[in-house]
């Protein structure tokens, strides 16, 4: 039986040194260049096959385990890696990925002859060519030949372009001499520029035009930006279910190519019969609907693809971008052990290297642990608890021999197998004390992972060790009547108002008489208070007080104080 390395044998290439990595447009030669086949039938399977020029080729790579092979290679769906194919457009459309671009590149060149705005003796145009970045070079240019009405080498009028959705407005100034032979009509001084007119452009930009708006011709030319081949990816990127019904259930990208071939193809047809220009404008309207929603189906403006269901296609860019996506979700983002995440909570009764662990993580966190003389006992306790040990204690879960054995004991049934031995290792839980890494995301440089000493009964931490105190002290401490007593002989929680009626002479008498007062019922303070007042009119005269009485004091200040305990 040949197996994968005699099919595919080692190359005997020399093995060279990655320096660099060059991205690239696809340039629309290339895309013919690495394609297999050219797509140009609707229909995907043919008897109960795949069809020839069909969305799944065999030439593409196969999806088939029963047998299926790759016409390219000869090789089986797991060991083909697929290979593209492509569609030949009947008429250019728009990128939705480049099309902001593309306006940029417009408004810097003639619409006419497709030369740059700027005239090569012109010191701006040298001033241009110091900027480093291509993207603020293409931005520089578009400022100074964006404002330009007209051609200075020609006269020619220059339209003013406007993005909308997937369509790009031009709109032409309004001629010097209105009575002119060749004065533009007014009802054509607006105009929608199509994908075609468009590429033409952009195809007659020369390469020194380019080098100076910042394009690097081998790898991009602005008439690349412009879809002429449509690359069809293999089916293993857009692989189809089985049901259970012995029915396939096709990819999304897969329901998208169908309706561009049959799209391309019915433009086709109506270029080849003549068909007048407005009703071909629709077809083409048509055809640039699905390749957009193809690549992208959350565009504004643009209504989204569904399928037969109402649900949304999954586009090309939503399967790459976002959290879910092909990067993020897959490449970068993965799941691991021994970690956990939750909502923390301020704590002041613990240290500031402190992190308290909730027991439901404690007890699910291990840590091998090599037995030795001095922490045997202490071991072979956890492993007696086992791994659900009674409320407050940590246990163990397993065992790890010096011989590579492996006890589970949550199964161990004899005591004999618990028995520690010097040199085995302990996975147990997690224990006050024991170092752990604990970051806050975003995590954006290593302060933001710190080590803490686990401990407690729930994930905190100390209230000063947090970013927000405030928020730390309002939500996660709620003090006691003893932490009460204690903020009143110290200041470290006081306000500034506690302070200043601290401060304050007769707030201390009215201290004092509340100390005086405690063993007094209710109806004996309000008495005493009435009596208060009474006796202040009469010496008083019934004046007000002239010192504005304080509220919110921190000893209470008078009868009105009295009144309010």
């Amino acid at each position: 039986m040949a197996t994968t390395q005699d099919r595919f044998p080692f190359s005997k290439a020399p093995v060279k040194r990655i320096k660099a990595v060059q991205f690239s447009v696809w340039d629309p030669d290339e895309i013919k260049k690495y394609s297999v086949c050219r797509v140009d039938s609707a229909e995907i399977y043919e008897k109960g096959k795949p069809k020839a020029g069909g969305l799944s080729d065999p030439r593409m790579g196969t999806m088939d385990k029963f047998g299926g092979i790759c016409t390219t290679d000869g090789a089986n769906m797991y060991d083909c890696p697929g290979y593209f194919g492509h569609i030949e457009l009947a008429k250019p459309m728009f990128h939705s990925g480049f099309i902001k671009t593309v306006v940029r590149v417009l408004r810097c060149v003639s619409y006419h002859d497709s030369k740059l705005l700027l005239d090569k003796s012109d010191p701006k145009y040298a001033l241009g060519l110091k900027r480093t970045k291509p993207e603020a070079r293409l931005r520089y240019f578009m400022g100074i030949c964006g404002s330009k009405k007209f051609d200075d080498r020609s006269g020619a009028p220059q339209p003013k372009y406007r993005l909308d959705s997937m369509k790009i407005l031009m709109e032409f100034p309004v001629p010097k001499d209105p009575h002119a032979a060749d004065a533009m009509p007014e009802s054509e001084r607006k105009q929608e520029l199509s994908a075609e007119r468009a590429y033409e452009i952009l195809r007659r930009i020369s390469d020194d035009d380019c080098k100076a708006m910042g394009f690097d011709v081998r790898y991009v030319r602005p008439d690349w930006m412009i879809i002429t081949n449509l690359p069809v990816p293999p089916p293993p990127v857009r692989p189809s279910v089985m049901m259970d019904s012995s029915a396939r259930c096709e990819d999304d990208l897969t329901h998208k190519l169908i309706e561009i071939v049959r799209a391309n193809n019915h433009l086709k047809r109506q270029l080849a019969a003549g068909t007048a220009q407005h009703l071909l404008n629709d077809f083409v309207a048509m055809l640039q609907y699905h390749i957009t929603t193809y690549m992208d189906n959350t565009l504004p403006g643009q209504p989204p693809a569904q399928q037969k269901s109402g649900r949304p296609i999954k586009s090309i860019s939503q399967r790459l971008k976002g959290k879910q996506g092909r990067i993020r979700g897959n490449l970068m983002g993965k799941r691991v052990d021994f970690s956990a995440r939750t909502v923390i909570t301020g704590d002041p009764n613990i240290g500031i290297d402190e992190l308290g662990v909730p027991w439901s993580i404690a007890l699910n966190l291990t840590f091998p642990e090599t037995v030795t003389p001095f922490n045997r006992d202490k071991l072979q306790e956890l492993v007696n608890n086992g791994p659900h040990p009674p409320p407050g204690l940590t246990g163990a879960k397993s065992i790890i021999r010096a011989d590579g054995r492996r006890i589970n004991l949550a199964y161990v049934r004899s005591d004999a197998d618990r028995q520690l031995e010097l040199g085995d290792r302990v996975e147990r839980h997690l224990s006050s004390g024991d170092l752990v890494l604990f970051n806050r995301q975003p995590s954006l440089h290593k302060m933001s992972m710190m080590g803490h000493r686990g401990g407690w009964d729930f994930l905190n931490m100390d209230k000063s060790d947090s970013e927000d105190e405030g928020e730390a002290s309002s939500e996660g401490f709620q003090p006691s009547d003893e932490a009460e007593e204690e903020d009143d002989e110290s200041s470290d929680y006081s306000s500034d108002e506690d302070l200043e009626s601290e401060g304050s002479d007769d707030d201390e008498d009215a201290s004092e008489e509340g100390e005086e007062d405690e063993g007094l019922s209710w109806e004996e303070l309000e008495e005493e208070a009435r009596r208060d007042d009474r006796q202040r009119d009469l010496e008083e005269g019934n004046e007000e007080d002239e010192r504005p009485r304080k509220r919110g004091g921190g000893g209470g200040g008078g009868p009105a104080a009295k009144r309010r305990r």
